[in-house]
């Protein structure tokens, strides 16, 4: 067939592993135990659906990137990593999945994606990326993000259904995390410095965006729900930080200067 290209997989024993762990601990939403929510305290459940929604937003997001990335991915001819990505997407897909349930099962309506163009700007921000490796990296972060907010959700009720929803986001975010991590650990030797910086001030850029969330217009809906969003921001921060330095993304302050005006 003209035009058709059959790569060969590399067999990279590390994304085969996760996709074989990914195989293995799929879970759907609808078989948690929905019948068994229990009693709902009102205020937990007001800060819930303010802090679900632009979640919403973000998770459907995380789908339109990893759709936009799956080509982009084989036409490196990396048809290992496109594999993961492909498990990576139904992930997504069912988080969104779930929040949409969690709206049912409080009888309420998310906050309607016109107020949050915030979130927009975080979407925007990620598919704007230069390359397959910057919007990789821009998934990794709001899925460092999206970890600590759904521990957090998961600790704050005894709701069962809930509390079991939100421990398999987190079994899918760890695997998306160890597979940006098997990725970069093979790619970011061969960045360059201005990639390095441009990486680095993005992802500021992106962190930022969701400090500013967090501590202003979400700050009384986390208290609601027993946390502290100036604690919690500031655990994104370091672990953002902290895995950028791992990846190598250490700008000097001109190159910094310089991929943050390309930025904009």
């Amino acid at each position: 067939m003209e035009g058709f290209r059959h790569f060969q997989p590399a067999w990279d024993d590390g994304f085969y592993r996760l996709f074989t762990k990914a195989g293995a601990e799929q879970w759907s939403v609808g078989n948690l135990p929905w019948a068994e929510v229990g009693a709902i305290d009102p205020d937990w459940r007001d800060g819930m659906i303010a802090l679900l929604s632009p979640l919403l937003v973000s998770e459907r997001g995380a789908m339109q990137a990893c759709g936009t990335m799956l080509p982009q991915c084989r036409e490196r001819g990396d048809a290992d990593a496109e594999l993961v990505m492909h498990a990576m997407m139904l992930d997504e897909a069912r988080h969104w999945e779930g929040l949409n349930r969690v709206f049912l099962e409080l009888k309420a309506e998310p906050t309607p994606l016109s107020e949050w163009k915030e979130m927009l700007g975080v979407n925007y921000l990620i598919m704007r990326g230069a390359s397959f490796d910057q919007w990789l990296w821009g998934i990794q972060i709001c899925d460092i993000m999206a970890g600590h907010l759904y521990a957090t959700f998961k600790a704050s009720t005894d709701s069962k259904p809930i509390q079991e929803m939100f421990a398999g986001f987190l079994r899918d975010e760890k695997r998306h995390h160890r597979f940006c991590q098997l990725f970069f650990a093979r790619e970011a030797a061969n960045f360059t410095p201005e990639q390095r910086a441009r990486w680095r001030v993005h992802g500021r850029k992106l962190v930022g965006k969701f400090e500013k969330m967090m501590c202003g217009r979400l700050a009384d809906d986390l208290r609601r729900i027993g946390a502290d969003p100036h604690d919690l921001a500031e655990k994104m921060v370091v672990s953002v930080e902290r895995q950028a330095d791992q990846y190598g993304f250490i700008a000097a302050v001109g190159d910094a200067r310089a991929a943050s005006a390309a930025d904009d």
